[in-house]
C-alpha cells in the first residue's frame, strides 16, 4: 500500500510520519498550548526539519479538516456501595453518557428514576449481583461535540426486583434490611394513595451514586482515576467510590497514513524513527529509555488510535529488539518490555495470527543475533576490553529470559532449551577457536618432524588458554546458565586435537609396513616432546576437574606404541574372520567330550587363553603401555564373544527360522556354544595364567608409580594395587559375558515366538469364537510342548534350559494376558473363563516336567499371580465374589495396625460343636473416639452432644446367601465415651456346613444414635473358619481384641468386580447394601489426635 502512495505523491515515507505525528499534536483535546508547543519543537528535531519549514508545514496541517473525537471510558468498578436489598446487598449497574450542563447539578424531580433517563444516558453496565464493590470492566465510545462544554455523567443503580412484602419479609437478613423494608413498605403506600388502590405498583431501581466529570477536566493523556460518588439530594445516604480509565481517542482522521487505514504500522514506524534518533543523540550512553518528550508523542498518537495497551508492548516489542540487533544498548529495558508483552498479552484476547508469527519472528532473530555472537566470543568479548564481560553477561541474560518467556514456542526444543541452545554455540565457539589456531599453528604438508612440532605449539596454545582466557569466560556464563564452558570447552579441544594427532600417527603408520618401522633420532624427539606437552595439558585439566572417564586421550600412551596399535587391529581382524569362517563351517552337531556343542564354541573359547599367554611372554620398555595393551586385548576378547553371539544368533535364525514347532537338535547345539563360550569367560580367572597376570600386573603398578616420580606427576588419586588394576581388567571380562548373556535372551526370545505360534494362534481363535471348545487341539499343543520340553531337558546344559523355560514360560503368560485383555471389549460366559483357567493350570504341570523342568516357585512370578486372580475373578459367579469379598475383609482384619483404628472391640467367643451354636461375650469398646464428622462433612448432620449419643452393636452373619435364615442382633445401646462397657451375651446358630463356607464371617458394626438418626462408626470382622483361630467347644473362650475398621474397602478388586455385575440380582443386591453403609459411614478425625472425655 505504501508503494501505490509514494507512486502518486512522490514525498517519502519519513514525510508521512512526520504528518502523522505533527496532526496528532495539532488535535489533542486537552493538551496545553506551551506542552503542545514543546512537542512540536521536538519533533522538529527529530526529523529534522528547518524552522520555517517546520511552521509552514504545521500551518499547512492546521487547514486540514480535524478529525472526529471519542471519549473512550472504561468503567472498572465500585467500591463500598450503599446496601440497597433486604438482605444487605446490591445489584449494582450503571448508566453512562455525555450531557450538557455544570459539573454537579441535582436531578430534577422528571429524572428521579434510571428509567427517565434512558434518552438522556442510553448506555449501561451488566449487573453483578448481590455485590458492593462491584467489578464491570466495561468500555463504551462516545461521540465529543463541544469538549468545553460537554460532561461525562455516570450514575449507579440498584437493579429492581419484583417482590410481595411476603417475600421481602423472608429475605431480611440484618437490622439495616429492615430498615430499608420499612422504607419500602412507607413507599408503596403512598404511592398506592395516590391510585385507586387496584392498580399494582411496578418496582423502580434505587438510586446508589452519581458521578459528574466535565471532559475539560481530564487528562489529554489516558488515566485510571476513582472518583468519590456524589449525592442526589441532601437527603440520599450514598457512599463509595468507582474507578474509570478515560482516553481521547479520534475517527475520521485527515492524515495520508491513516486514510489508507495504517495508523499501526505508521505508529511502529513513528516509534522506531524516534529510538534511532534517541540512541544517534547518547550514544553508547543510552539505556533504551526515551525521553520524556518522545514518551508523550507516541503516547498520544497510541490513544487516538485507540490503541490497547498489549498492542502498544508488542510494537514496542517489535522496534526496541529490532533495534538492539542492529544497534548495542542495555539488555534491561529491553528485557522488562518482555516482561511487560508477556504480562498484558496474558490478559488480553489472543494474538492475531500475523501478530503471532511476528512475535515468533522477532524471539527468532533476537536469539540468532545473540547465539552468533555467542559462536564468535573470543573474538566478539575480547578480554582486552574491559566490559566485554558484562556485555557477554547481558547478552546470556537476554537468551536465557527470551526462551524463559511464556509466549516463546518451545514445541520443537528440548526441555531446558536455553541451556541446550547456549551449548551449542559455545560449542561451535569453541571449535572456530580450535579451526582459527589450527590455521595459524598446523600445516599437515610439512615434514614429518616439523608437523609434530606444529602439534606441539597447538598444544602448547590450547594449555596457555586453558589456564588464562577461558576460565573467565566459563565464570560469566556459569553465573547466567548451567553450562561449564571450560569443561565444554576442554572437551571439544580434545576431541578435534585427538583427532589430528591420530591423523598424524596414522600418516606414519602408513608409510611403511609396521614389522619394519623405526623412529629416527629427530622423529623419536619430536614424538617425545608431543607426548609431554599433551601430558602436560592433560595433568592441568585434571587439576581443574575437566576431563572425563570417556576422554579421548584415556588411551594416549597407546598412540604412540606401533607394536601394540599393530598387533591388536590385527589381532581383531585376525579374530573376526576365524570366527565368522567357524561359525559358517558349524554343522552344529555335538563332538565328543562337549555335551552338544559346536566346534566353533570350542575355538572361540581358546581366544582368550592364549592372549594371555602371548602377552606373559613380552617385554615392555614401560609399564603404562603394557597394562593398556592387556586392556586392550581383554576389551578385543570381548568383542570377539559378542560378534561369535550374533553371528550364531544369525545362522540359528536364517538356518531354522521356518521350521516347525518341534524346535530341531541343531538349535539346541547352537545355545549350548553360546552358554559354553560364556562359561568360558566365567573360569578365566580361576585359570594358572591369570594368576601369573596378576602378579606381572602388580610388580607393573609399582614401575608406573616409579615412571611418575621420575616425570614429577602428581601420586594418583586411587593407589595402583592388586584388588584395583584386577577388578578393572575383569570389568573387562565382564562386558563380553554380558553380551553373550544378551545374545542368550535374544534367541530365548525368537525360540518362544517359534515354539509358542501354535498356542498363540489358538488362544486368538478361541477369543473370536467367545468359547474354549476345541480339547483336542488344547491337549495337541501341551504334548507338543511336553515334547519340545523333554527335549531341553536331555540336550542342553542346565543354566541354558532354565534361562529358556523362563523365557517360554513368560511369553505363555503374555498371550494369556492379552486375550484376556482382549476379551474386555465382548462380555465373556464364566465357563469361558474357567476352562481358559484349567488350560492356563495344565500348562503348568506341562512346564514342571515331571520336576525336570521348572520348579513352582520359578512359575508363579509376578505376573503369573496377576494373570491368576484376574481369571478367578472372571469365572466366578457373584456368590463367590460376594464371598471373596468377605474373605479378603477377614484377612484385612488380622493385617490392621493399631494406628490404623477407629477402636477396639473386646470380646470372647466359642463354638458349640453339640449344639452348632456361637457363643459371643462382648465385654465392651475401647479407645473409641469421637464419632461427630470433621472436614466437609461437618454440616451435613446436626449431631448433638457427646453426651447425648448412644452407641451399640449390631451382630450380622455374612454372607446373606449362606446365611440367609439368620437374624441380625444388636445389643443395648450406651452412653457415648472412651471405654463403653457392654457385658452382654449372645448365642447364634451357626451349622457346621455354613461355617465350612469360605468368606462365612461374623460383622459386629458399631453404631451411634441419636433420635431418629444413625451412623456407622466401624465394623469388625470375625471369621468363622478354623483358620481363623476361632475356639472349640473343648477350649475356654478366650477375650480377643478386634480392631474396627471402615465397613467397605474401596480398593478390592473383587469390589470392582460385583459392581460391573449390575445385570445379577446376587451382586445388584449387595451393592446396594453396601451403599447405604457406606452413606451412613462418616470419616471422623484421627482417634490419635482426638482427645476423649
Amino acid at each position: 500500500m505504501w508503494e501505490k502512495m509514494n507512486e502518486k505523491s512522490h514525498i517519502t515515507y519519513k514525510e508521512l510520519l512526520y504528518e502523522e505525528a505533527v496532526y496528532t499534536l495539532l488535535h489533542q483535546l486537552n493538551l496545553p498550548k506551551a506542552e503542545r508547543t514543546l512537542l512540536l519543537g521536538y519533533l522538529q528535531q527529530v526529523f529534522a526539519e528547518c524552522p520555517v519549514d517546520h511552521q509552514h508545514f504545521v500551518q499547512n496541517l492546521k487547514q486540514k479538516k480535524a478529525p472526529a473525537h471519542n471519549l473512550k471510558v472504561t468503567v472498572l468498578k465500585a467500591e463500598n456501595l450503599t446496601p440497597k436489598n433486604l438482605n444487605g446487598s446490591s445489584d449494582p449497574f450503571c448508566t453512562v453518557g455525555l450531557t450538557q450542563g455544570v459539573v454537579a447539578p441535582r436531578l430534577s424531580r422528571e429524572f428521579s428514576s434510571c428509567e427517565s433517563l434512558i434518552e438522556v444516558l442510553p448506555d449501561r453496565t451488566d449487573t453483578c449481583k448481590s455485590c458492593l464493590n462491584p467489578e464491570w470492566n466495561a468500555t463504551f465510545y462516545m461521540r465529543i461535540n463541544d469538549v468545553n462544554s460537554s460532561v461525562f455523567s455516570l450514575y449507579i443503580w440498584n437493579e429492581a426486583q419484583e417482590s410481595s412484602l411476603l417475600q421481602d419479609l423472608g429475605k431480611v437478613a440484618s437490622w439495616q434490611g429492615a430498615k430499608t423494608l420499612s422504607r419500602r413498605v412507607v413507599r408503596r403506600i403512598k404511592r398506592l394513595s395516590s391510585t385507586d388502590g387496584t392498580s399494582r405498583f411496578k418496582t423502580e431501581s434505587d438510586f446508589l451514586g452519581l458521578l459528574k466529570v466535565p471532559l475539560k477536566e481530564l487528562p489529554a493523556l489516558g488515566q485510571e482515576r476513582s472518583y468519590n460518588l456524589l449525592q442526589r439530594s441532601p437527603r440520599s445516604r450514598i457512599s463509595g467510590r468507582c474507578t474509570l480509565h478515560t482516553m481521547f481517542v479520534t475517527e475520521q482522521r485527515e492524515s495520508a497514513l491513516s486514510r489508507e487505514v495504517l495508523e499501526a504500522e505508521a505508529h511502529e514506524n513513528l516509534l522506531r524513527h524516534i529510538v534511532e534518533w534517541e540512541h544517534k543523540k547518547q550514544m553508547d550512553s543510552w539505556t533504551g529509555e526515551l525521553s520524556k518528550d518522545a514518551l508523550h508523542v507516541i503516547c498520544l498518537h497510541a490513544a487516538q488510535v485507540d490503541m490497547s495497551l498489549a498492542e502498544q508492548a508488542i510494537i514496542w516489542w517489535f522496534v526496541f529488539s529490532e533495534h538492539y540487533v542492529t544497534n548495542r544498548f542495555g539488555v534491561d529495558f529491553l528485557l522488562k518490555l518482555l516482561e511487560n508483552v508477556e504480562e498484558l498479552v496474558a490478559t488480553d484476547p489472543p494474538l492475531h495470527p500475523q501478530q503471532e508469527r511476528r512475535l515468533q519472528d522477532s524471539f527468532s532473530n533476537l536469539l540468532n543475533h545473540s547465539l552468533t555472537q555467542l559462536q564468535t566470543i573470543h573474538s566478539t568479548f575480547p578480554l582486552s576490553d574491559t566490559i566485554s564481560l558484562l556485555r557477554l553477561r547481558d547478552l546470556l541474560k537476554c537468551v536465557v529470559q527470551t526462551m524463559g518467556c511464556r509466549l516463546y514456542n518451545k514445541a520443537c526444543l528440548p526441555q531446558d532449551e536455553a541451556t541446550a541452545a547456549v551449548t551449542a554455540a559455545l560449542q561451535d565457539a569453541s571449535r572456530k577457536w580450535y579451526e582459527g589456531k589450527k590455521e595459524v599453528l598446523y600445516n599437515a604438508t610439512l615434514d614429518k618432524p616439523e608437523m609434530l612440532q606444529s602439534l606441539v605449539g597447538l598444544t602448547e596454545c590450547m594449555q596457555v588458554e586453558l589456564k588464562g582466557g577461558t576460565p573467565k569466560y566459563s565464570q560469566v556464563i556459569r553465573s547466567m546458565v548451567d553450562v561449564n564452558f571450560l569443561s565444554l570447552w576442554y572437551q571439544e579441544m580434545e576431541k578435534m586435537l585427538a583427532a589430528d594427532i591420530q591423523r598424524a600417527l596414522g600418516t606414519l603408520r602408513a608409510d611403511c609396513r609396521p614389522e619394519d618401522y623405526q623412529l629416527d633420532g629427530e622423529l623419536g624427539e619430536a614424538l617425545q616432546q608431543l607426548q609431554q606437552a599433551l601430558q602436560r595439558m592433560i595433568t592441568q585439566a585434571g587439576r581443574q576437574d575437566l576431563r572425563e572417564d570417556s576422554s579421548p586421550f584415556c588411551t594416549l600412551d597407546c598412540w604412540f606404541e606401533e607394536a601394540i596399535c599393530t598387533w591388536l587391529g590385527r589381532l581383531r581382524d585376525k579374530m573376526c574372520s576365524t570366527l565368522h569362517s567357524a561359525v559358517q563351517k558349524d554343522t552344529l552337531e555335538s563332538r565328543e567330550g562337549h555335551k552338544l556343542c559346536g566346534l566353533s564354541a570350542a575355538i572361540t573359547a581358546c581366544w582368550l587363553p592364549s592372549g594371555l599367554a602371548f602377552w606373559l611372554r613380552l617385554s615392555w620398555s614401560r609399564a603404562t603401555q603394557s597394562l593398556h595393551m592387556l586392556a586392550g586385548m581383554l576389551q578385543d576378547v570381548s568383542y570377539g564373544a559378542a560378534y561369535y553371539s550374533e553371528l550364531m544368533k544369525h545362522k540359528l535364525e536364517s538356518d531354522f527360522g521356518s521350521s516347525s514347532t518341534i524346535v530341531p537338535k541343531q538349535v539346541y547345539v547352537g545355545l549350548n556354544s553360546l552358554e559354553f563360550v560364556r562359561q568360558a569367560f566365567q573360569h578365566v580367572p580361576l585359570q594358572r595364567d591369570w594368576q601369573e597376570v596378576k602378579r606381572t600386573v602388580r610388580d607393573l603398578g609399582r614401575a608406573r608409580d616409579k615412571d611418575s616420580i621420575k616425570e614429577n606427576t602428581p601420586p594418583p588419586e586411587v593407589e595402583v594395587d592388586l584388588g584395583f588394576d584386577c577388578e578393572a581388567l575383569r570389568k573387562i571380562l565382564e562386558q563380553g559375558e554380558r553380551a553373550l548373556q544378551a545374545a542368550l535372551a535374544r534367541l530365548y526370545r525368537w525360540l518362544a515366538t517359534l515354539v509358542l505360534t501354535d498356542l498363540k494362534s489358538y488362544l486368538e481363535t478361541i477369543n473370536k469364537q467367545e468359547a474354549v471348545t476345541d480339547a483336542k487341539e488344547v491337549r495337541w499343543e501341551e504334548e507338543m510342548l511336553c515334547g519340545n520340553i523333554v527335549s531341553m531337558c536331555q540336550c542342553l546344559y542346565e543354566e541354558t534350559r532354565s534361562g529358556l523355560l523362563r523365557t517360554l514360560w513368560g511369553t505363555v503368560v503374555q498371550h494369556f494376558s492379552q486375550t484376556l485383555e482382549d476379551s474386555q471389549s465382548h462380555p465373556r460366559p464364566l465357563v469361558y473363563f474357567s476352562k481358559l483357567h484349567s488350560v492356563l493350570q495344565s500348562l503348568v504341570e506341562v512346564f514342571q516336567a515331571d520336576s525336570q523342568g521348572l520348579p513352582l516357585c520359578d512359575l508363579q512370578t509376578d505376573a503369573y499371580q496377576a494373570l491368576e486372580t484376574e481369571l478367578d475373578l472372571r469365572r466366578s459367579n457373584s456368590t463367590q465374589l460376594i464371598e471373596r469379598y468377605f474373605q479378603e475383609r477377614v484377612n484385612r482384619q488380622a493385617s490392621t495396625a493399631l494406628m490404623e483404628t477407629l477402636g477396639i472391640l473386646l470380646l470372647g467367643c466359642r463354638y458349640e460343636t453339640v449344639t452348632q451354636t456361637l457363643v459371643l461375650d462382648i465385654d465392651g469398646l475401647q479407645h473409641l473416639p469421637d464419632p461427630r464428622p470433621v472436614g466437609q462433612w461437618q454440616g451435613l448432620l446436626c449431631w448433638p452432644a457427646l453426651s447425648s449419643l448412644r452407641v451399640y452393636i449390631k451382630l450380622m452373619l455374612r454372607p446373606h446367601h449362606i446365611f440367609f435364615a439368620s437374624h441380625d442382633r444388636k445389643t443395648k445401646p450406651h452412653k457415648h465415651g472412651a471405654h463403653i462397657p457392654i457385658r452382654e451375651t449372645f448365642k447364634l446358630l451357626v451349622p457346621a456346613a455354613c461355617r465350612a463356607r469360605p468368606g462365612s464371617c461374623l460383622v459386629l458394626q458399631v453404631k451411634a444414635a441419636w433420635g431418629l438418626k444413625k451412623a456407622v462408626l466401624g465394623e469388625a470382622m470375625l471369621g468363622l473358619q478354623e483358620c481363623q483361630g476361632l475356639g472349640t467347644d473343648e477350649a475356654c473362650g478366650i477375650t480377643r481384641s478386634l480392631l474396627l475398621q471402615t465397613p467397605y474397602a474401596e480398593d478390592s478388586e473383587t469390589l470392582r468386580f460385583l459392581r460391573t455385575r449390575d445385570s445379577e440380582v446376587e451382586a445388584k443386591e449387595f451393592c446396594r447394601r453396601l451403599k447405604i453403609t457406606e452413606k451412613r459411614f462418616i470419616p471422623r478425625a484421627d482417634p490419635r489426635t482426638k482427645s476423649t472425655e
